[in-house]
């Protein structure tokens, strides 16, 4: 048996499993996603990888409150009550876009998501990105003076934008056909939130 990799404890096992789940459910989905490959991707076996999650279902809910507890802190960053209102939405409207551009995955996991019809799916979705829509719902609805254009359903203009970065994300190859070579996504964010 030879020596290990000189490189194969720098990143601790869990860390490599979770970094190879988000991939593979990204590209692949839940259901065509396989343990073998993501223990393989990370450089162990599929008994070890079982060690670490015991269920398919438990790794990827851990890989989605991964990428659900990354968007939140890096949202809560930009939240300033200090600074203004408009300035604070093109903050969390460019943070959420640049969130989708570093994590692909993100956007591809919770476009499955909303469309499958397991259980588990919609228990996860609900219990930890729910509660990051509210966080950022709250923040727009608690902001000082008359800055929300009036009629704005807010949680339908969150989802709106969401929705398109996500999707526009998620299009690979047609995100360029499909929107153009300029993305508006902070033009459309702009429209919605800034009087």
């Amino acid at each position: 048996m030879g020596r290990p990799r000189a490189d194969a404890n720098a990143v601790p096992t869990r860390e490599r499993i979770l970094q190879a789940a988000e991939s593979a459910f990204g590209s692949d989905g839940f259901v065509r996603a396989r343990l073998e490959d993501i223990a393989a991707d990370a450089g162990i076996r599929r008994p070890s990888l079982l060690y670490h999650f015991e269920t398919k279902d438990l790794l990827y809910a851990a890989v989605v409150e991964r990428l659900i507890e990354a968007l939140r802190q890096d949202l809560e960053g930009v939240m300033d009550m200090t600074a203004s209102f408009d300035e604070s939405m093109m903050n969390i409207a460019q943070v959420f876009m640049a969130f989708c551009d570093r994590r692909p995955a993100f956007a591809s996991l919770l476009i499955r998501d909303l469309l499958d019809h397991r259980e588990t799916v919609y228990q996860t979705v609900q219990g930890v990105i729910v509660p990051v829509l509210d966080l950022v719902e709250a923040f727009v609805q608690h902001q000082d003076g008359d800055v929300v254009p009036e009629g704005l359903p807010v949680r339908q203009a969150l989802l709106m934008f969401c929705v398109d970065t996500m999707v526009r994300t998620g299009a690979g190859p047609l995100q360029e056909p499909l929107w153009g070579a300029d993305h508006q996504g902070l033009a459309l964010a702009r429209q919605l939130f800034v009087r």
